[in-house]
């Protein structure tokens, strides 16, 4: 039987104004590194923004979806509503599709899940672990000084402050206002996402993946049914349409192959953008601070290693934080996710240059 988790508390009786951790954003990397300092023995605060859930269906690598077993809890994925992906159909640079099975994988199958429910049931485990939960806030400034920093923060129409020895910065890929952080990539990309309307036994368990000449298409099964379809492109070319959103999409949608034969008939959703293509920050860490996930290195979604690599970056920083030498570490950290993204950026020109593909 699967553990059942308690509803996160997010107003506690009584909150310290000075806590070991606080951990700035409550999405997946920021609400496993408080999972994994509360139970070191820290004193953790999490301050978590909230929001409407965008329903973006993510793919969970076989990798990470072990390392998310191993370090919070054997059955915990088996709780959401998710499902295995066990191949992958893809047409890229080749005159048909070639498949991919998942049996080849070591890991096995990825998971094809909703990232805000799989963040939301983290926060939940984080405040059965004593994180404190501090809902609807936002964080307007930090100052750090000897090592101690002054978190000021808006919540409930009131601002207030909070003490903390270390700080971890989880507010994804947009956000760059705390610690004067500077994106080192452009927003050249956007992603156009819409859900089609049923599927049939083999879709229910396949990712497809289309090279276009201007971006690249992807589709993953939706828990909820049918399928999430998301066309990666340039944000210039989706600017300078004619028609509506809708029109452009599905415009666009008839000149691929596979994914036309696909989807193309079925009944589709609103079409939604939001930002994509990799990011990077500069910097990462500090004196007292760092920065996890996406935060730190928002990866291509092409590459599906969004949570893998947050799960990672998280486990990092944890251990640069309880390091006895804490400065060595942090500059060790940093350099380590800067080769990622070296890695990543030559893996991902490889990929688009093989296929022809332009994003400009």
């Amino acid at each position: 039987m699967s553990p059942q988790y308690p509803r996160a508390r997010t107003d506690p009786p009584k909150q310290p104004n000075t806590t070991d951790v606080v951990v700035v954003g409550g999405g997946f990397a920021g609400a496993f590194a408080a999972i994994l300092l509360a139970r070191k023995g820290m004193r953790v605060t999490l301050i978590h923004r909230g929001g409407g859930n965008l329903g973006i269906v993510e793919l969970l690598s076989g990798c990470a979806r072990r390392l998310m077993e191993h370090h919070i809890d054997a059955s915990i994925l088996s709780a959401l509503p998710a499902v295995d992906v066990f191949q992958t159909i893809s047409l890229w640079s080749t005159a048909a599709p070639v498949s991919w099975s998942a049996m080849s994988n070591p890991w096995g199958p990825g998971l094809a899940l909703d990232r805000e429910s799989l963040a939301a049931r983290l926060r939940c485990v984080a405040a059965n672990e004593g994180v404190i939960l501090l809902g609807d806030a936002q964080v307007s400034a930090i100052e750090s000084r000897h090592g101690i920093s002054r978190i000021s923060m808006r919540r409930g129409g009131q601002e207030t402050f909070l003490q903390a020895g270390f700080v971890i910065i989880a507010t994804g890929r947009t956000d760059t206002s705390l610690f004067n952080r500077k994106m080192t990539h452009p927003k050249h990309e956007i992603a156009l996402m819409s859900h089609a309307c049923g599927r049939d036994q083999e879709a229910a368990k396949t990712l497809y993946l289309e090279a276009a000449p201007d971006g690249w298409w992807s589709s993953v099964p939706d828990p909820d049914g049918g399928q999430l379809i998301t066309f990666c492109t340039s944000r210039a070319k989706v600017t300078k349409r004619q028609g509506s959103l809708g029109q452009f999409w599905r415009s666009e949608l008839r000149r691929t192959k596979l994914f036309a034969s696909l989807f193309f008939n079925t009944q589709n959703g609103p079409v939604k953008g939001r930002d994509s293509g990799l990011r990077s920050f500069d910097p990462m860490c500090g004196e007292s601070w760092v920065a996890v996930g996406d935060a730190a290195f928002a990866p291509d979604p092409l590459s599906g290693l969004g949570i893998e690599l947050a799960i990672k970056s998280s486990l990092l920083a944890i251990r640069a934080y309880s390091s006895g030498s804490r400065a060595r570490a942090l500059h060790s950290y940093e350099h380590e996710i800067r080769q990622n993204v070296k890695e990543h950026e030559h893996i991902l020109a490889m990929f688009l240059r093989n296929a022809n593909i332009q994003i400009n």
